[in-house]
């Protein structure tokens, strides 16, 4: 099954078979409705194979139940009509599936315990000062990573851990580039990959909360035309003779698609 999001406020499903579509699929098997405007981003529970969880423009956070095809639960991330730079860059499911972390512009960082149904905000600190697009990734059940910018243009990330939430356990540079950093996280190897919309390269870092700075830089890739979009395949597409521990997809600005391997 896949899931999509666009502008019309909706978030769509399609069921799709085990072999290549010999033409567009156009009939979605369902529309989720609820939200009143564009869908920013959606993302499937990392357990529970019916839920999802979506964010808009609308300054929401919506859990839909997708048998019932109803939004069991809402909360409110930002004040609607108010400043439209805090609307949502990223949402991220916990790796327990309890918690929703969600990025805003303007440095906005809430998190959220859907089991709460009066959609109470459990953490809210002040992220990254810069005005860009934020990210964020769960390292593991209680410390998170996110990726922003600071008051000027150095890009940076910080390390959060949900029990000392005051101020992150790190903040340090992220690297060059002009566009937020998209964080992609191993939890078996403790590796980051960090991608970057109209960059060339993918920065990879090893996660150690015990050095410092809590991550160390492992080294780039460079490709040959800017990334317009990234995603990582499935563990069970490695290769283990080759000691691969990623593989990603690139597509390319100039309309190429580029698999890139990660060894160790």
């Amino acid at each position: 099954m896949l899931a999509s999001s666009s502008k019309d406020s909706t978030v769509k499903l399609w069921m799709l078979g085990t072999e290549a579509p010999k033409d567009h699929a156009t009939p979605a098997l369902c529309s989720l409705e609820g939200h009143a405007g564009t869908v920013l981003a959606i993302d499937w529970h990392n357990s529970v194979a019916n839920l999802l969880a979506s964010v808009g423009s609308d300054k929401s956070v919506r859990v839909w139940d997708i048998e019932k095809q109803v939004a069991i639960h809402e909360f409110a991330y930002g004040t609607v009509g108010g400043s439209a730079g805090n609307v949502a860059s990223c949402m991220r499911w916990s790796k327990l599936g309890d918690l929703i972390s969600v990025n805003s512009k303007g440095g906005d960082f809430k998190i959220f315990d859907p089991r709460l149904k009066d959609g109470k905000v459990f953490h809210n600190p002040k992220c990254h000062p810069g005005p860009k697009a934020q990210q964020n990734c769960w390292a593991d059940d209680t410390q998170l990573i996110t990726s922003g910018f600071a008051t000027g243009v150095d890009r940076e990330y910080a390390v959060w851990d949900l029990r000392y939430f005051e101020a992150p356990l790190a903040r340090a540079p992220f690297g060059s580039g002009n566009s937020v950093a998209h964080l992609h996280f191993d939890t078996e190897h403790k590796l980051l990959l960090a991608a970057g919309h109209g960059s060339m390269t993918v920065s990879m870092w090893q996660y150690n909360t015990e050095i410092e700075g809590c991550m160390k830089h492992m080294g780039d890739y460079v490709g040959a035309a800017p990334t317009v979009a990234f995603s990582m395949l499935p563990k069970n597409k490695l290769d283990p003779t080759k000691h691969e521990v990623f593989r990603a997809v690139r597509c390319q600005n100039d309309h190429s698609i580029s698999y890139v391997s990660f060894q160790l």
